[in-house]
C-alpha cells in the first residue's frame, strides 16, 4: 500500500494558515464527542449552508483511492456530497441521495444504479475510487464493503490535487467523519478497515548540543543541554497549538554552534491514554507547529531519525522570512525513512523508536518549534469475540462467541 496521507483529527487544526492537515471551507469544527477512533473527528453541521473541508495539496493525479468513516446524527435534507475528488466538475465521489436515505457513487447529482442504506446514529466505512485519468471517469463506492453501482462519466481525463470531505453546497445535516486515508495508487483499492491514533513526544532522545546558549526552554533563558531530559514536554501539545503563541512552550533555537549539526531530539510514542503499537503503521503522517521571534529571514529544520537514518519533515528554507504567529507543516511516509517498511520491532523502521530532530540552522532571528505530533494509520484486524460470564441462578455460564443464551441447567 502507498498512501499519500492520513488523519485522525487529532491535530485538531482547521485553520487556513498554511500546512494543516485540512482546511474549513464551510462550516466546519473539531469534535470530541463523537469519535469513532482516537479522540477526535471533524463535525459538518451547517443549517441550510456549506460544510466543508479540503484536504492538503498533492501531486496532481487523475486517480484518488480513499477510505473514511462517517457518522449520521441527522441525515441531509436533499441531495449531499460525503467526499469527492477536488477540482473535476461535478465532484466525483460518493454522494447521499435523500430520496432513499442512501449512500451511492455520484457526480453532479447523478448516480450509479445501486446504492447502500443507511441510517443515523452509526459509523460506515466508505471506501472510494476515482479515475479520471481517460474517458469515461469511473467512479467506484464502498460502504462497509459493499459496492454501490458504479458511475461512469463521458468527458475528456482530467487531473486534482486534493481531496474535499463535506458538503459544498447548501444543505441541512449533523455529519462527523473519522479516520481519513488517501491513496494515489489504484491497486490499493478497497483500502478497508482501519484506525488512526496520534503519538507524541515522551521522552527526550540523544541531544547533539555544542554548549550553553545554544538551545532554550522557549523565552526561559534556561538552556536545554545534552543532559536535559525534559525537554519533550515542551512540544508534546496534542492538539496543536493555535491562538496567541506561547513562547515560553517551545524548543528555540538561539545561536547553535555548528548549526548543521547541532539539535534537540525527542522520542516519540503513544499520546497519553492510547497503547504502545503491537503492529505496524501502514501510514505516518507527522504534523507541527512552528514560529520564529522576527519576521526577519531565518531557517529551521525538523527531521526524523530512524536509527541514524534521518529524513526532512520539515525546512523553512534558506532566507526564509519569518512568521511570529503559529504555522503548521506536514509531510508523510508511506515506509520507513531507512527505505523498507514500518515495523514495531528493533532495527531499522521501528515505529515504536522513531525520534524527532530539531535543528536552527539560521538563528537570527530565533526559530522555535512549538510541537509536532504523528497521526498514524494501521489496518483493523477482526478480532475473536472473549468469552463472556454470565451468572444464572446463582451459577456462572460461560458462553462462547456466538452461543446463544438460551442454555437450560438440569
Amino acid at each position: 500500500m502507498t498512501p499519500v496521507f492520513c488523519c485522525g483529527f487529532e491535530c485538531g487544526i482547521l485553520s487556513a494558515v498554511g500546512g494543516e492537515h485540512f482546511q474549513s471551507t464551510g462550516t466546519a469544527s473539531i469534535s470530541t464527542t463523537t469519535v469513532r477512533s482516537g479522540s477526535r473527528s471533524i463535525r459538518f453541521n451547517p443549517t441550510a449552508a456549506t460544510g466543508s473541508a479540503l484536504s492538503p495539496t498533492f501531486s496532481s493525479s487523475p486517480t484518488y483511492i480513499w477510505r473514511l468513516y462517517v457518522w449520521f446524527a441527522s441525515l441531509p435534507t436533499s441531495d449531499a456530497r460525503i467526499s469527492f475528488m477536488s477540482g473535476p466538475a461535478g465532484d466525483p465521489g460518493a454522494w447521499f441521495k435523500q430520496s432513499d436515505s442512501s449512500i451511492y457513487a455520484g457526480i453532479s447529482g447523478a448516480y450509479g444504479a445501486t446504492g447502500v442504506q443507511i441510517t443515523t446514529q452509526k459509523w460506515y466505512r466508505i471506501d472510494i475510487k476515482v479515475e479520471a485519468q481517460s474517458n469515461p471517469w469511473l467512479i467506484d463506492v464502498k460502504v462497509d464493503g459493499v459496492d454501490c453501482g458504479q458511475k461512469t462519466n463521458a468527458v475528456a481525463s482530467s487531473s486534482s490535487t486534493n481531496i474535499r470531505i463535506g458538503n459544498n453546497a447548501n444543505n441541512t445535516m449533523d455529519m462527523f467523519i473519522d479516520d481519513v486515508i488517501i491513496s494515489q495508487d489504484l491497486a490499493d483499492y478497497p483500502i478497508g478497515k482501519g484506525y488512526i491514533h496520534p503519538y507524541t513526544t515522551i521522552a527526550d532522545g540523544t541531544h547533539n548540543i555544542a554548549g550553553t546558549g545554544d538551545f532554550q526552554r522557549g523565552n526561559t533563558a534556561v538552556d536545554i543541554l545534552n543532559a536535559t531530559t525534559t525537554a519533550w514536554q515542551l512540544v508534546d501539545d496534542v492538539p496543536l497549538p493555535s491562538g496567541a503563541v506561547a513562547e515560553a512552550d517551545c524548543w528555540r533555537g538561539v545561536a547553535p554552534a555548528t548549526p548543521a549539526t547541532d539539535y534537540v531530539e525527542g522520542l516519540f510514542g503513544p499520546a497519553a491514554g492510547f497503547p504502545t503499537p503491537t503492529i505496524a503503521p501502514r501510514a505516518v503522517d507527522v504534523i507541527l507547529a512552528h514560529h520564529q521571534i522576527a519576521t526577519t529571514a531565518g531557517q529551521m529544520e525538523v527531521r526524523l531519525n530512524d536509527n541514524g537514518t534521518t529524513v526532512t519533515v520539515f525546512n523553512t528554507g534558506v532566507g526564509a522570512a519569518g512568521v511570529t504567529t503559529y504555522r503548521y507543516a506536514r509531510n508523510h511516509f508511506a515506509t520507513a525513512p531507512t527505505g523498507g517498511a514500518w515495523t514495531v520491532t528493533a532495527g531499522a523502521g521501528n515505529f515504536n523508536n522513531i525520534r524527532c530532530r530539531f535543528l536552527a540552522q539560521d538563528a537570527n532571528p530565533d526559530q522555535c518549534l512549538d510541537a509536532i505530533m504523528i497521526e498514524a494509520e494501521f489496518a483493523e484486524f477482526e478480532h475473536k469475540q472473549p468469552e463472556i460470564q454470565q451468572p444464572y441462578f446463582g451459577k456462572t455460564i460461560v458462553l462462547s462467541s456466538g452461543q446463544k443464551n438460551n442454555i437450560k441447567l438440569p
